[in-house]
């Protein structure tokens, strides 16, 4: 019994030492592995400024780091970047062509978003502004939130902690975004310039079947216009190359454009009136007059929804819903915002959109969109930063466009971001 005793107490006292052995070895792994604690002062926060919305959070950000801790990151364009001294490290938001970063989004699917911590610097990014609006503030609630990770005006840099998230598609659509509480803010890229035709030089109204661009060209001396209509989905070089234009038709001022994509019409406002213009989208010739009844005014925009097949109208100083057999369904006040141009609209199933264009004279400085639902309820305005003047938002399969006048026409890709919000963080420094 004696000798049994001895037995156990050798083999704990061996189990013990190997305890003390692997103790040993694994402090000693955590002490070679100790993550760097970087100082935010040793950070700048890289973006590009070629989306205003990304710009607008990258700004948010380094105040909301300043509420945090008393410091506030340098901003750095892209560009710049190569400029970094040897002692700070990028956090780069959003796509800007560095590579590191890049090569994180290339791997992130259509609707997740996150961050990572590489040897190069962090990303924080999605694939849309929307994305990387939900990027930023997941590293705000992962990061600086969490005393692990961030404490004393520093961030505890860990090479390959990274965390991703995937969002609900609908609340990526302009739907989710604009019915969300959040603030936001509309941006623009695409590039796509309708060149003059002769001496119709003024872009007016647009619309697309998805298939093709239709966009309005004014001659502003004979109050005529030609419509331009080139593919929406070839690279555009080759677009402009087969482009075709309409004779000179009599529209008016052709204020807005949309396309019947049930009966495969163009309806245009051109501003007479009650009266509305239809055009072949084929032959690009005038086939038709309507005259609405039960308008309070000339009508000065006109949006189509197919899921509806239902008609909007902008008139006198009301927005109508009609049927597909131009019968007035029910009116709300417009209420346009004085301070802006009125101009064209748009709708999908879910709401309508109403721009207005910037006036010196009154004192503004970019574009806003007002939204509302279907019941007519006002639902936002939302602004985009712009020195363009907009004319109409086309939109088709989940793709949506605004059209200005400059040179022509101009067609940018529209889309929505939520803004982070600046308020509320407490000095955790």
């Amino acid at each position: 019994m004696k000798k049994k005793i001895c037995t156990k107490i050798a083999i704990l006292s061996a189990f013990a030492c190997l305890l003390l052995f692997l103790s040993a070895a694994l402090s000693s792994c955590i002490f070679e592995t100790e993550p760097e604690r970087v100082p935010l002062s040793g950070y700048r926060i890289v973006y590009s400024p070629d989306i205003t919305a990304v710009a607008s959070n990258a700004e948010r950000f380094s105040d909301i780091i300043y509420q945090f801790c008393g410091i506030k990151p340098e901003l750095l364009l892209y560009a710049d970047v190569t400029e970094l001294p040897e002692d700070t490290l990028p956090v780069v938001i959003d796509r800007t062509g560095i590579q590191f970063a890049d090569e994180f989004i290339d791997s992130l699917s259509d609707t997740s978003y996150g961050f990572s911590f590489t040897e190069n610097g962090i990303v924080i990014a999605g694939k849309t502004p929307a994305l990387t609006c939900l990027a930023l503030r997941l590293f705000i609630d992962a990061v600086l939130k969490t005393p692990d990770h961030f404490s004393g005006g520093e961030l505890i840099f860990r090479p390959g902690y990274t965390m991703t998230r995937s969002a609900d598609p609908f609340f990526l659509t302009p739907a989710g975004i604009l019915n969300s509480k959040d603030e936001v803010e509309a941006y623009i890229t695409s590039l796509r310039q309708i060149p003059k035709q002769g001496d119709f030089t003024s872009g007016q109204g647009a619309a697309t079947d998805g298939e093709y661009f239709y966009c309005i060209l004014r001659n502003k001396t004979t109050d005529t216009d030609v419509i331009v209509k080139l593919s929406a989905q070839s690279d555009f070089s080759d677009a402009l190359a087969n482009m075709k234009v309409s004779g000179e038709l009599d529209v008016s001022h052709g204020n807005d454009m949309c396309f019947d994509t049930r009966r495969n019409l163009l309806i245009i406002d051109d501003m007479n009136g009650s009266r509305l213009t239809v055009v072949d989208p084929e032959t690009l010739e005038i086939v038709e007059r309507i005259t609405v009844s039960g308008l309070s005014g000339t009508i000065y925009g006109v949006a189509y929804c197919e899921a509806r097949d239902s008609y909007v109208l902008r008139a006198g100083n009301k927005i109508y819903i009609l049927d597909s057999q131009w019968h007035v369904l029910r009116s709300a006040p417009n209420n346009e915002d004085p301070s802006y141009v009125g101009q064209g609209m748009d709708c999908d199933e879910n709401l309508i959109y109403i721009p207005q264009s910037r006036s010196a004279d009154k004192g503004t400085s970019d574009d806003i969109i007002r939204v509302f639902d279907w019941d007519l309820n006002f639902v936002r305005t939302v602004h985009l930063p712009s020195d363009l003047e907009c004319e109409t938002i086309m939109n088709h399969g989940g793709h949506y466009y605004m059209y200005f006048t400059k040179k022509g026409g101009r067609i940018y890709d529209l889309g929505f971001s939520g803004l982070l919000d600046v308020t509320g963080f407490d000095n955790q420094g």
